[in-house]
């Protein structure tokens, strides 16, 4: 054969040359050769390039446990690389499967870049891409100019990709999307197990849905289980509820989640907000519990609530119409025109009742009330009326030894523009209060009756009506005892009265 001509070989002698191309790769080189298992026609010129070999036409190149097939390739023999031109296909083993249109592949360092119409397929899934790059000895692939993966689930888009296929995961970054049947997410970086359809978001992430909206910046998804966990400033809205919290995980199937720290549950409609760092909602049920720091604060145009109980509870009636909210535990709560103190605490917004239990006391204004058990009836989320119930007594200070007081089996108190203005009182009615001559106090009034009406005024007893058998005394101070300027039962708690929001956390 005389060099500078060109010449066309039978299979039978490229199988021959296969073979001994394969015999010195293996003798003289570290790394296996690019192997020609079948083309069509193999042409060279040695004058041209003596390393340069042309194959068209049904071409099979084996590197390593790779097939390639191609229309046609150029192989550099001494290099130990080729390219690929014409439908090409990449497989390795019966699990991982390339296309594109054209590949540069270097067999010394098992490196790849295929171009144009790219896709690649493994068992799980499906990704397309225009340009892609591949290493077969550690089974990594990269796209920095777009691409979309699809599997079973979901279509993930982004600028930027890396699949390690023998993990079966992809990192992803810059513009990420991710399509699900229920949901989309939008993420900052994504990684992503094509095996155990799992995703881990790192950066600012939004997962939006038809009735739900997710933030945070960092945590994971279970797309086969609907289970997740997000954390750092993450953020939920539903309805008319928005959380936010330091970490969330969350059961979509049973709408059941667990938050920690600095957790906020948002109630728009009715305008409430619950805090703590401990949390357990079910959004199916409208429930939540709420501890750790726990606190309820109502609001609106005029004035807002803050309370704290060592456990709330947030939940609907038994007509799924109507809010209850249920707080046990060191119950204290502050707003501008009423504070007060329990142990534990009941309000429906389907009748406007807070039910105050064991020990309760209220503070409005001047006066101090308590009972066994006390009703707070509302209008608008401000109190409107007062019930005490057993042992009820109202206090109000005249100055450091003298106290106004009321006490009875039962009181109404009635309360306008968050003053009390007039206590009804039912049952063993009893009354001290210190008449004035100007701003000086001329003596102390003791008076009893069945029943009794007080009238008040800038705080304090303006009238007194007693109602069925009354009695009452005069008496000037200097000849009345400090035991007679009390009622029995008398107990000034004003050192447990919460002066601002921030009280309600001191017992």
């Amino acid at each position: 054969m005389t060099p500078g001509h060109t010449y066309k070989y039978s299979i039978f002698v490229i199988a021959i040359l296969a073979l001994s191309l394969s015999a010195l790769s293996a003798m003289s080189q570290k790394k296996s050769k690019v192997e020609i298992i079948h083309t069509d026609d193999l042409i060279y010129d040695d004058e041209i390039d003596i390393d340069l070999r042309r194959l068209i036409g049904n071409v099979e190149l084996k590197h390593d446990s790779a097939y390639m097939y191609c229309d046609s390739a150029y192989l550099y023999r001494n290099d130990n690389r080729f390219v690929a031109y014409g439908n090409v296909l990449l497989a390795q083993g019966d699990t991982l499967f390339l296309y594109g249109d054209s590949l540069k592949y270097y067999g010394n360092s098992s490196e790849g870049r295929i171009f144009s119409r790219v896709k690649l397929m493994d068992k799980s899934m499906t990704l397309t891409t225009n340009h892609l790059y591949f290493n077969l000895d550690n089974n990594i692939s990269r796209y920095y100019n777009g691409g979309k993966i699809v599997d079973s689930l979901n279509v993930l888009t982004s600028n930027v990709g890396v699949y390690l296929s023998n993990n079966h995961e992809f990192t992803f970054s810059e513009n990420v999307v991710l399509d699900n049947v229920n949901y989309d997410i939008y993420s900052d970086t994504l990684k992503y197990n094509t095996e155990k359809e799992m995703s881990f978001f790192y950066g600012p992430t939004e997962i939006v849905g038809d009735s739900f909206y997710i933030y945070c910046e960092n945590g994971w998804y279970d797309t086969f289980s609907d289970i997740s966990q997000y954390g750092k400033n993450t953020i939920i809205k539903s309805k008319e509820n928005i959380l936010y919290t330091d970490s969330l995980h969350y059961d979509r199937n049973t709408s059941i989640g667990l938050a920690y720290n600095n957790i906020t549950m948002h109630d728009t409609l009715q305008k409430i907000i619950l805090k703590g760092n401990y949390a357990f909602f079910n959004q199916n049920e409208d429930y939540s519990q709420i501890t750790d720091s726990a606190q309820f604060i109502q609001y609106d145009n005029v004035d807002t609530l803050y309370l704290h109980a060592d456990t709330l509870e947030n939940m609907n009636d038994s007509t799924g119409k109507y809010k209850v909210i249920k707080a046990w535990y060191h119950v204290k709560f502050y707003s501008f025109d009423m504070q007060g103190k329990c142990d534990s605490l009941v309000y429906s917004t389907n009748d406007s009742i807070t039910r105050l239990f064991s020990e309760p006391v209220l503070w409005n204004n001047s006066s101090q009330l308590s009972a066994v058990f006390i009703q707070i009836h509302s209008k608008n989320n401000n109190a409107d009326k007062i019930e005490m119930q057993h042992k009820a007594f109202i206090i109000t200070e005249e100055d450091s030894s003298k106290f106004n007081q009321i006490s009875g089996k039962k009181m109404t108190g009635f309360i306008k523009n968050n003053e009390l203005y007039r206590i009804n009182v039912d049952g063993n009615a009893q009354s001290i209060y210190f008449p004035k001559d100007g701003d000086e106090i001329i003596g102390a009034n003791k008076s009893e009756s069945s029943n009794m009406i007080i009238y008040f005024s800038d705080g304090k007893a303006s009238r007194i009506n007693l109602i069925n058998s009354p009695k009452g005394v005069m008496k000037p101070i200097k000849q009345t005892s400090d035991k007679e300027l009390k009622l029995n039962n008398f107990l000034w708690l004003d050192n447990l009265r919460p002066k601002n929001k921030l009280d309600i956390f001191t017992w």
